[in-house]
């Protein structure tokens, strides 16, 4: 295992210098918007009490088709305001964000209330069932809502960032180089594969699984290859039995590797089903539970590496570890130097609801 000195050094990448637009030409001639029709603006609607999330019942929207033309969509149960509180109230702002508000039952729903589809914000104000679609967002001036229905569609602080946070996680995935992604793929398969079933005994595991994070611990960071990743798996607060920060960590049992027929340093590839078995099992002893945990994660970083070398990146990966770390101790200077491997089908990172709603 890395230290934790090495861990927690500093991996900031460089800042890009901001462009800064060339001075205009005096000599050019009058500003080519003279050929604009741009027409008088009409009076804007008083929005000053409109929000984000706010739901309007226009039954309709419009959309640009494959063949550049206005194409109608129906929207029965009227449109969700998707744009930030702050530019939806002001009125020198007259158009804003809007979605549909689609319906949705059965998995779907569930997966979408449990943040695994994040096509889908959440209007619980409105049902339970109620959600934002989205992947079809259009733009409309306010005035064309100034005659229509507005219905709150979140009501408490905990529902307004979460809708705010999944509209935030649909357009802020971080952009991994190509061989970061061929490289994570193993991961990606596995969390696919399991993390919808939760009656088999990694599926479980995964509702442990508060994020996952992925670091690029060269100097540098995302700017300089070869890469040096780091998978940071953040848990859920009482899975991890010691914290990363107790100077009295358990030694590696040596008959837990004799169990699982792992000779030294022989990492747990093909054992991850027998693992996530005996980690669900109230009897397993802490410091077999804190190395177990260990072995599965160095398995799917193992899986990573091994994906690297059949992509044939290795000149651009050099490494990937993982490392596990409790929630309650993941320092906002490791989420700034980190990225979020952003993958609908696990929980959303955040925002979570408070102790007493979980």
């Amino acid at each position: 295992m890395k230290s934790l000195a090495s861990a927690w050094r500093e991996r900031r990448p460089a800042k890009k210098k901001p462009v800064v637009a060339a001075p205009a030409n005096p000599s050019a001639p009058a500003a080519a918007s003279a050929n604009i029709n741009t027409p008088a603006p009409a009076e804007l609607t008083d929005c000053s009490g409109w929000r984000q999330a706010d739901v309007f019942n226009l039954d309709h929207l419009y959309v640009v088709d494959a063949g550049g033309k206005p194409r109608r969509v129906d929207t029965p149960l009227g449109i969700a305001v998707i744009s930030q509180s702050c530019d939806t109230s002001q009125p020198s702002k007259d158009h804003i964000h809007v979605a549909p508000v689609v319906r949705l039952d059965g998995t779907a729903r569930a997966e979408a209330l449990n943040g695994k589809r994040i096509a889908y914000a959440a209007l619980p104000q409105l049902d339970p069932g109620h959600f934002a679609d989205l992947d079809t967002i259009t733009t409309v001036h306010k005035n064309a809502l100034a005659d229509k229905t507005r219905t709150p569609g979140v009501h408490t602080d905990h529902d307004t960032r979460r809708f705010a946070g999944t509209v935030s996680r649909k357009f802020g995935r971080f952009a991994f180089p190509d061989e970061v992604v061929w490289t994570l793929q193993p991961l990606r398969d596995i969390l696919a594969s399991k993390a919808r079933k939760e009656a088999t005994p990694l599926g479980k595991l995964l509702t442990h699984i508060y994020a996952i994070r992925v670091e690029a611990q060269n100097n540098g960071g995302w700017l300089n290859a070869p890469y040096d990743l780091s998978l940071v798996v953040i848990f859920n607060e009482g899975v991890l039995p010691y914290p990363r920060a107790d100077d009295n960590l358990p030694a590696e049992p040596a008959e837990l590797r004799t169990s699982l027929s792992l000779a030294p340093g022989q990492p747990a590839i093909g054992k991850e089903a027998t693992i996530a078995d005996i980690l669900n099992r109230p009897t397993t002893p802490m410091e077999h539970r804190y190395w177990l945990w260990q072995y599965l994660l160095d398995a799917w970083a193992q899986r990573c590496e091994q994906a690297a070398d059949q992509c044939g990146v290795r000149a651009i990966i050099a490494s990937v570890s993982a490392e596990p770390i409790p929630v309650d101790e993941f320092p906002l200077s490791r989420a700034n130097n980190s990225e979020d491997l952003d993958l609908d089908y696990l929980s959303e990172p955040l925002p979570r609801a408070p102790k007493s709603q979980t």
